[in-house]
Parts: structure tokens; C-alpha cells; sequence
């Protein structure tokens, strides 16, 4: 499992601001950096499957929202820090499971037509 962290003060991850992700392209690019050495599986993945979008989506919203978490000192910034923390490791977790079940398919297809 490889989470990134970005410390106090760092920019935080590519493309990032406060709203969340700029474009599709920034969600896609953090995906590819986040798990580096699957580019082939995450384009397939990400061009032929909405769910695979949708979770590079809700990834990209809590890689921002514990970004912003980690550079806040409220009193309940550390309880909230863990609770993103642990569902970037679930979040990493499912799209790990993408990659071994995608990387041997010549196709990729979820059932949606378009």
C-alpha cells in the first residue's frame, strides 16, 4: 500500500486546491503518481470504467480533504486526520484490487455502453 502524506506546508498533491480536484486530467495524474508503475491498467481502467473513475474520484476527494485536515489545528483535526488517513488506506486498498484483477485482461468492460 503506498499512501502519500504531504507534510505541513507543502503544496499538497498535483492539481490540488481547496475545492478539490481542477479537471479530470489532475484526478488521473494523481492516480498515476500515486501508484506509479500501473500506468497501462489505470488508463484502461479509467478510459472503458465509470466505477473505476468514480473511485479515482472519491480518492482524490479525500487525498485533498486530509490535506487540508493535516494543516488544520482544531481540536478535532487529529480524530479527523485518522478517520481520512484510514479511508485512504481502504481507498488504496480497492483500487490495488483493480490492478491484480485488471492487469491480465486484453479488454476491460464494467457492463456500461456508451
Amino acid at each position: 500500500m503506498n499512501i502519500k502524506r504531504f507534510e505541513r506546508g507543502s503544496p499538497g498533491p498535483i492539481g490540488l486546491t481547496e475545492d478539490g480536484p481542477r479537471s479530470e486530467t489532475d484526478t488521473l495524474t494523481l492516480i498515476r503518481t500515486s501508484f506509479a508503475g500501473h500506468d497501462r491498467v489505470i488508463e484502461r481502467a479509467y478510459r472503458d470504467s465509470r466505477s473505476f473513475r468514480d473511485l479515482c474520484g472519491d480518492y482524490r476527494r479525500c487525498v485533498a480533504v486530509l490535506h487540508r485536515w493535516e494543516h488544520r489545528d482544531e481540536p478535532e483535526s487529529d480524530s479527523r486526520r485518522q478517520e481520512y488517513t484510514q479511508l485512504l488506506a481502504e481507498l488504496t486498498d480497492e483500487i490495488d484490487s483493480w490492478f491484480e484483477a485488471l492487469k491480465d485482461l486484453p479488454t476491460l468492460s464494467d457492463g456500461s455502453s456508451g
